[in-house]
C-alpha cells in the first residue's frame, strides 16, 4: 500500500498566485497520481525535477522526489522507494525544514519496516521524535503513532500493532484529520485481521475501506481494499465474492500498474539520473577522487538496472518453461489415452488372437515376443493399471503385475519400456502423479484434503518420494502446482 505521507502536504505552493513551470508540472503529476495513472505521473514528476533544476526550485524538486518514491512503493519496488526517500532526506539536511524532514523520515521508517529491517526503522523513528513537531503537531503525532504500529507489525507483535493502529485511528477521528488518514489505519487493521485468521472481520473492514476509497476517489486505495476482500473471501470459502473482488482487483491493478508504461517512465528517470551524474562528473573534473566515487555510483546503478532486467527475463523464461511442461504433459496424456483405448479393443479379441500369436514368427527383440504377444500383454497391463485399487496400492511391484497378467517380470518390464520408454517404477509413479494432479486441481472435491492425505491416497508412503516424483513429471512442486491451478480457476 502506498501511503502518501509526502503527498498529503506537498502542495504547499499550490495557493500561490503565480506558479512556476515546475510547480505546474508537479500539480499535473499529482492529478495523474490521484487518478491512478502512475506511468504519466512519474513522467511528469521527472519533467518537474528537470525544470526545477534549471530554476533552482528546491522545494518543488523535493516534492517530486518524494512522490516518485511513493510510486515505487505503490508498484512494490521497495528498494527504489527507499533509494529516493534517502536521496530526498540527504538533500534536506541542514536546510532547517522540520516539516518536510519529518515527512521524509516517516516514509523512511515505513520503508525499512516493509523491507524487514526493524533496527534501522527504529533508528529513523528516533530521529523523527527528536526533530520536533514543526508547524503541524497533529500530523506529526499521527505519523509517530502510525509508524510505531508499523514497527510492531514488522517485529511480529501483531496484537500490539492492532491496538496501536486502533489508537491511531481514534486519534485521527478525534482530531478531525482528513478521511485518508483514517482509511490508512482501517486498511492496516484489516490486513492484521487477515494475518490473525479473522477473515470475516477483515472482509467487513475491507467493505468499509472500499466505500471510503470511492468517496475520496482514490484508485490506489480501492485496489488495496479489493485485495483485502479477495483474500478474506477466499479464506472463508465464498467463491462468488472471491471471484467478484479478484476480478475488480485485477482490473484496477492493470489500470494503474501498467508495466509497459512504468518501464518507459523508469527509463526517463534513469536518463535524468544519468544526466545529473554526467553533469556532476563534468563539474568535478579537477577532483579525481570525487570523479571515481561518481563513476562507482553510476556503475552500481547500471548493475542494479541490469540485475532487474535479468530477473524479469529469468522469471519470464521460468514461466514459459512451466507452461511448456504442462502443455507437453497434456499432449502425452492424450496420446496415452488413445493407446489404451486401442489396446483395450485388442484385449477383447485376445482369445482367438492368442492362438494366432503362438504360430507367428517372433520379432527381432531380446525377449523373442511377437508383436501380437506384445499388444496382448500391454492390453492386460493397461487394464490392470487403470484399476485404482491396484495402481494406488503402496505395495504394488513388478512381480505383482507380472503374476496378475499371467506373464513374468522380464516380459512385463520389456513391454512397458518398449511402449512408453520408461521403467516400471517411473510408469507407475506417473500414473499416480496424474491422479494427484487431478486432486490438487479440483479444490471443490478435494480442497479439504491435506498434502499428506493426497499422496497417501495415490500410493506414496512419504512426502520426499512424492515430491521427487511430482517434480520429475511436472517440473514443479505439488504446492506450486496447486497454487497455479487455483489461480487458473
Amino acid at each position: 500500500m502506498a501511503v502518501m505521507l509526502l503527498a498529503v502536504s506537498c502542495n504547499m505552493h499550490a495557493s500561490m498566485k503565480e506558479k512556476t513551470e515546475a510547480e505546474v508540472l508537479k500539480m499535473r503529476a499529482d492529478s495523474c497520481y490521484e487518478q491512478g495513472n502512475f506511468p504519466l505521473a512519474m513522467t511528469l514528476y521527472v519533467k518537474g525535477m528537470e525544470v526545477a533544476d534549471g530554476g533552482n526550485d528546491y522545494n518543488t524538486k523535493l516534492a517530486c522526489i518524494g512522490n516518485i518514491a511513493n510510486i515505487f512503493e505503490s508498484i512494490g519496488d521497495y528498494e527504489s522507494n527507499l533509494f529516493y526517500l534517502l536521496k530526498g532526506y540527504r538533500m534536506l539536511k541542514g536546510k532547517g525544514d522540520v516539516d518536510m524532514t519529518n515527512r521524509y523520515l516517516a516514509n523512511i521508517v515505513s520503508a525499512y519496516c516493509r523491507l524487514g529491517d526493524t533496527k534501522k526503522a527504529r533508528h529513523y523513528y528516533g530521529l523523527v521524535g527528536r526533530s520536533g513537531s514543526g508547524k503541524n503537531p497533529t500530523e506529526h503525532t499521527y505519523f509517530m503513532m502510525y509508524n510505531l504500529a508499523r514497527i510492531m507489525q514488522a517485529e511480529g507483535r501483531l496484537a500490539d500493532a492492532e491496538k496501536e493502529h486502533a489508537r491511531t485511528l481514534e486519534y485521527a477521528e478525534s482530531t478531525g484529520l482528513d478521511d485518508i488518514f483514517r482509511l490508512y489505519q482501517l486498511v492496516e487493521i484489516a490486513r492484521l485481521r487477515l494475518q490473525m485468521g479473522r477473515y470475516a472481520e477483515a472482509a467487513d473492514i475491507g467493505r468499509r475501506c472500499s466505500a471510503m476509497s470511492g468517496d475520496i476517489r482514490s484508485v490506489e486505495m480501492m485496489v488495496v481494499s479489493c485485495d483485502i476482500m479477495q483474500k478474506a473471501f477466499e479464506a472463508l470459502g465464498n467463491r462468488d465474492s472471491f471471484n467478484e473482488y479478484r476480478y475488480r482487483y485485477l482490473e484496477l491493478s492493470d489500470s494503474i500498474f501498467h508495466a509497459k508504461g512504468i518501464n518507459k517512465a523508469k527509463v526517463r528517470l534513469q536518463e535524468y539520473e544519468s544526466r545529473l551524474s554526467d553533469e556532476r562528473i563534468g563539474s568535478l573534473s579537477s577532483q579525481v577522487g570525487l570523479q571515481a566515487v561518481a563513476i562507482v555510483l553510476l556503475s552500481a546503478f547500471f548493475l542494479v538496472s541490469v540485475a532487474f532486467a535479468v530477473l524479469l527475463v529469468s522469471k519470464n523464461i521460468k514461466l514459459r518453461k512451466m507452461q511448456r511442461l504442462l502443455i507437453s504433459r497434456n499432449n502425452d496424456l492424450i496420446k496415452h489415452d488413445e493407446i489404451r483405448n486401442r489396446l483395450m479393443s485388442a484385449c477383447e479379441e485376445g482369445g482367438e488372437a492368442q492362438d494366432k500369436c503362438d504360430s507367428e514368427k517372433a520379432n527381432d527383440n531380446c525377449c523373442g515376443m511377437t508383436q501380437m504377444q506384445i499388444d496382448i500383454l500391454l492390453a492386460r497391463i493397461t487394464k490392470l493399471t487403470s484399476d485404482p485399487k491396484i495402481i494406488f496400492d503402496p505395495d504394488l511391484s513388478l512381480k505383482t503385475i507380472a503374476d496378475m497378467t499371467g506373464s513374468n517380470t522380464k516380459y512385463v518390464s520389456f513391454v512397458i519400456n518398449k511402449t512408453y520408454n520408461q521403467n516400471f517404477r517411473t510408469f507407475i509413479n506417473e500414473k499416480r502423479i496424474m491422479k494427484a494432479c487431478k486432486m490438487l486441481s479440483d479444490s471443490e472435491k478435494y480442497g479439504n484434503m491435506t498434502m499428506q492425505a493426497i499422496y497417501e491416497e495415490v500410493g506414496f508412503t512419504n512426502a520426499v518420494s512424492f515430491i521427487s516424483a511430482f517434480k520429475k513429471v511436472n517440473g514443479i512442486t505439488p504446492s506450486m502446482y496447486k497454487k497455479l491451478a487455483s489461480e487458473k480457476e
